[in-house]
């Protein structure tokens, strides 16, 4: 399930300490001398909270050995790493009661364990599934309006940042998926991440709506995470601001594009993919992508280029598919392919691009107008497609509606699906212009929805949703509601007799 089984990809849920590792400071060296503090001073304090008990201390000391690093006055400062003894100090914080400590023997810096030890992973079960079960009472309570207990935790001071943050109850759930405690056991892990989603944790509900959209697990486990991602995503205001929420409401949508995907339309690789990437699924959108690619659908290789680049810490086998495929739209481009141009020059203009192939890539896109518009009067349906839109929003050029609906109209006959979509955009303004007669804004509305079902009929899944988000109760401005527009229920009508089952209740 993309960059890990069940363990989360980071978040703004609560962390435990493995984003940011802390040493207590206070007690040992004393509250004036802190401000003054020296790496020295840093470590000899968490020697000695460890040596009297403290399991956090343990952890924090053994991470700083086996990084190398420190903070000291909130500057990251080089020490000699001793893995030996970090591994010691580790293994006395585990045993203490520390899942942090227990976690980091088993997985390591870089995920390459320190320890391969099924007891280790047992006592980190026995730790982190104890402080899993408190979290997610506390998460309850929260939830339900009561008081949670105060923690009786001590202040700590970052010395060691390396590892991005993780909830205890996520590395319950990885040790259970990834089998560092004996077999893997994915039903097991599916069920703790359910469980903590239902709790109230936004980061385990993003892992579980992951794992749903990436498909693989048993039936009851399904209908679990699905029932816990519809009662807490049943608001729309979720659906807009969570993570987690707005990927569980474009599932639909995904699998819709992926089947029409395998099915061999290339164009819905491209959008399953382009709905997959934001949700750092880069795995499963290559899945899709790379072949579609190798089948000459520039988009699917300009989004397959981000999917394999976007990748921090970057990965080199990826670099070198991107590098691949890359050179598959410089070829196309260099044979005058219009489309290859485009789409390589918007993969060389992304943010982390280097300044040269920044410019490289606005040359490249500047070249493509004209090819466009070229192709365009040619009678390349797919050129039209796209001329339409540039001349449409102005894209580095001045804007020409007039021109840019004779592109699209060509290419909607031609069964370009984008073009169809705006089009019925264009020609479903006048709904909702003043003055106009009721027979007027009919007209209007039944060219702009009978052109988004051809839409979406033809793949373009982005007028699939507006389908149905508008299929819905409307809202007046008086703040009544009113049931949809009859254009749009017969757009429904449309493709549900188009084979689209989704739209048949």
């Amino acid at each position: 399930m993309g960059r890990g089984s069940w363990g989360a990809r980071g978040g703004a849920g609560r962390t435990v300490g493995v984003g940011l590792v802390m040493v207590v400071l206070g007690s040992a060296v004393g509250a004036g001398a802190a401000s003054a503090a020296t790496p020295e001073t840093v470590l000899k304090a968490a020697r000695r909270a460890c040596e009297g008990g403290n399991p956090d201390a343990c952890y924090q000391l053994g991470a700083a050995q086996v990084t190398g690093r420190v903070i000291v006055d909130r500057e990251t400062v080089e020490v000699k790493a001793d893995p030996a003894a970090g591994e010691a100090s580790l293994r006395k914080g585990c045993q203490k009661g520390s899942c942090n400590a227990c976690w980091l023997l088993l997985t390591g810096r870089d995920g390459t364990p320190l320890v391969k030890d099924a007891a280790v992973g047992k006592r980190a079960l026995a730790v982190c599934g104890k402080a899993c079960t408190q979290w997610r009472a506390k998460l309850v309570a929260e939830r339900t309006g009561q008081e949670a207990a105060e923690s009786d935790e001590p202040y700590y001071a970052a010395i060691t940042p390396w590892l991005r943050g993780e909830s205890e109850c996520v590395l319950v759930a990885r040790i259970h998926g990834d089998g560092l405690a004996g077999k893997a056991d994915p039903k097991k892990a599916a069920a703790e991440q359910i469980a903590t989603c239902e709790a109230g944790d936004g980061d385990a509900c993003l892992v579980v709506v992951r794992a749903v959209v990436a498909g693989g697990m048993d039936g009851a486990s399904l209908r679990k995470a699905e029932a816990a991602l519809a009662k807490r995503c049943g608001t729309s205001s979720y659906m807009e601001e969570s993570r987690d929420c707005s990927l569980y409401g474009q599932l639909p949508s995904i699998r819709r594009t992926r089947a029409r995907c395998t099915g061999g339309l290339d164009a819905a690789c491209a959008d399953a993919g382009e709905m997959l990437l934001p949700a750092e699924m880069e795995d499963e959108a290559l899945v899709l992508l790379e072949p579609a690619c190798g089948r000459n659908d520039w988009r699917s290789c300009e989004l397959a280029v981000r999917a394999a680049r976007d990748r921090k810490p970057p990965v080199p086998a990826l670099e070198a598919r991107a590098k691949a495929m890359e050179q598959r739209l410089e070829a196309a481009c260099d044979a005058d392919d219009a489309l290859a141009c485009r789409h390589l020059g918007q993969a060389l203009t992304r943010f982390y691009e280097t300044k040269e192939r920044k410019e490289r890539g606005k040359e490249l896109r500047k070249r493509s107008d004209a090819m466009l518009e070229k192709a365009c009067d040619g009678g390349n349906v797919a050129a039209c497609a796209v001329w339409g839109q540039a001349l449409y929003y102005g894209w580095k050029m001045p804007k020409d509606p007039e021109r840019a609906v004779a592109a699209l109209d060509k290419a909607c006959q031609g069964g370009a699906a984008v073009a169809c979509e705006l089009v019925g955009y264009v020609r479903g303004l006048p709904a909702d212009e003043e003055g106009r007669s009721a027979d007027e804004k009919h007209a209007a509305r039944e060219a702009r929805w009978s052109l988004t079902a051809r839409a979406c009929i033809l793949g373009y899944e982005e007028s699939c949703r507006l389908v149905e988000a508008n299929s819905r109760p409307r809202e007046t401005s008086k703040g009544h509601q009113e049931p949809p527009f009859p254009e749009v229920i017969e757009a429904r009508k449309t493709l549900c007799a188009a084979g689209l089952g989704d739209f048949c209740h």
